[in-house]
């Protein structure tokens, strides 16, 4: 089968999935079928495509986050909603909020249509030139990894003190509890600090950390050090994250470790990657507990692994999800108005320090969101990718969004996937940034992602090229 044939073929399944579900979403819908369960299991089959195509498919790969994002959002999420976990009072005020099934059907209709839009344009190869990964040796980086690694770990243990001095200590009140009020989104009174520069701060030690993991399998000497240094790096980097509650964070650099250590070691065994994510499950229902429980001192008794770990990871509204779809797309224009790109461009405002700009707009959609349909005064609902579009643009904004946002996952998969182990720095490179922005997209926002993959790959690139620096000067002098 030719090029051209295969990619036609592709198209064909997925269209052909993609009107199943919608026909199969509202044959089921209009009599007594539960919406959520249908959904998800739809929206699942259709990001599967890609998947179950390719033989040679990569397991980090940015559309593999794809999946992760609709399996926890949309398919987990509907199960629980169609059997009732853990009770319906629950479920209806973390999703429903008393709306019947009919209320619901529009939306999930939009939601996999938006998903098969965007597992096409994923299907849709772009001509790609692989990305030059910074054309520096291994062994520049091997020799400058562990100096540079000392001094971002001294640099993220002191941004995560004065982070936690400034947002109210170690007390037991304070630990993994939300930190972002909403004061009715007026910030000119000075209410809302998030330190966002200390934070950045804070997370800088996970450079270091994918770094020293991409070199280590060519190390010659001092493994241990560096091992011990590697996972000093990235409890460093979770600290900011654990204090402040920010789950995701925490399972995210568990990921981004999983993932170095996958592709600079290709038969780095499966065990070890369920071990790291039954601690990434762990830390987040560690941090779930704290979160709810955080006045109680015998909380931590109360820490049992087992359902209450993935119920810690389904029963919230983050990632794309189907209620705050609906509630985003009743609400508009009446509850709403039409953002017309301002939620993606707002966030060229990010990079200015609110010390500097105390009255800078709220960069995150999630506190409007969280403010106007939800009720917060603390943290916020990031809408997800598809609510987005429609909320700025309507129903044409989700149908061009998605499928101009699949293509352009693909095109950074081909061109920053690295081609082997003998690349550290494009290891590095293709993790911190690419290998996420479809998750950090979907279950958040457009503006949030390319925000996050600007800013990644810009701290990658310069941490890789001062430590391949230093590690030449330091080659050189060992010469003389």
């Amino acid at each position: 089968m030719t090029a051209d044939s295969s990619s036609a073929a592709r198209l064909t399944a997925l269209f052909s999935a993609g009107l199943a579900a919608v026909l199969g979403v509202a044959a089921f819908l209009f009599r007594d079928g539960d919406v959520f369960l249908v959904t998800g299991f739809f929206a699942l089959a259709i990001v599967a495509l890609p998947v179950a195509l390719r033989k040679d498919y990569p397991l980090f790969s940015p559309w593999s986050f794809v999946v992760l994002c609709v399996t926890i959002g949309l398919t987990l999420r509907g199960v629980y909603a169609g059997f009732g976990i853990p009770d319906a009072e629950t479920l209806d005020d973390l999703y429903r909020l008393g709306r019947d099934g009919a209320y619901f059907v529009r939306p999930a209709i939009l939601l996999l249509d938006g998903l098969g839009l965007m597992t096409a344009g994923f299907l849709f190869r772009l001509p790609a030139k692989p990305f030059a990964f910074l054309r520096v040796g291994g062994e520049d980086l091997r020799a400058g990894a562990a100096p540079v690694g000392f001094v971002l770990l001294a640099v993220t243990l002191g941004a995560a003190f004065l982070y936690i001095q400034r947002t109210g200590g170690w007390e037991s009140a304070f630990v993994s509890a939300k930190r972002t009020p909403i004061p009715d989104l007026d910030l000119s009174d000075g209410a809302y600090a998030s330190h966002g520069a200390l934070r950045w701060l804070g997370s800088l030690g996970i450079y270091g950390h994918l770094v020293l993991v991409a070199t280590l399998p060519a190390a010659d000497r001092g493994r241990g050090l560096r091992i011990a240094l590697a996972t000093a790096l990235l409890i460093a980097a979770c600290v900011v994250p654990f204090y402040a509650s920010l789950r995701s964070e925490v399972a995210l650099n568990l990921c981004l470790s999983a993932a170095v250590l996958s592709l600079v070691q290709p038969r780095f065994s499966p065990p070890r990657l369920a071990g790291l994510g039954v601690v990434a499950l762990l830390a987040i229902q560690l941090m779930t507990l704290l979160r709810s429980e955080r006045d109680d001192a015998g909380a931590l008794s109360r820490l049992r692994f087992g359902r209450q770990a993935i119920d810690s990871l389904v029963l919230n509204r983050n990632q794309i999800e189907l209620a705050k779809t609906a509630h985003i797309f009743h609400a508009i224009p009446d509850d709403l108005d039409f953002a017309r790109g301002r939620t993606i461009a707002v966030w060229a405002l990010a990079p200015i320090p609110r010390s500097l700009w105390p009255e800078k707009p709220v960069v995150q959609a999630g506190p409007e969101i969280g403010s106007s349909l939800y009720g917060q005064r603390v943290a916020g609902v990031p809408p997800g990718f598809v609510a987005e579009m429609y909320w700025n643009f309507g129903v044409a904004g989700v149908a061009i969004g998605c499928l101009a946002f699949g293509m352009l996952l693909r095109y950074l998969d081909d061109t920053f996937r690295p081609r082997g182990p003998e690349s550290p720095g494009g290891v590095v490179l293709f993790v911190a940034g690419p290998m996420l922005f479809g998750f950090r997209v979907l279950g958040n926002s457009l503006g949030h992602g390319l925000f996050q993959l600007a800013a990644n790959l810009a701290m990658a690139a310069t941490v890789l090229w001062l430590t391949a620096r230093l590690g030449r000067w330091r080659r050189v002098t060992r010469m003389f």
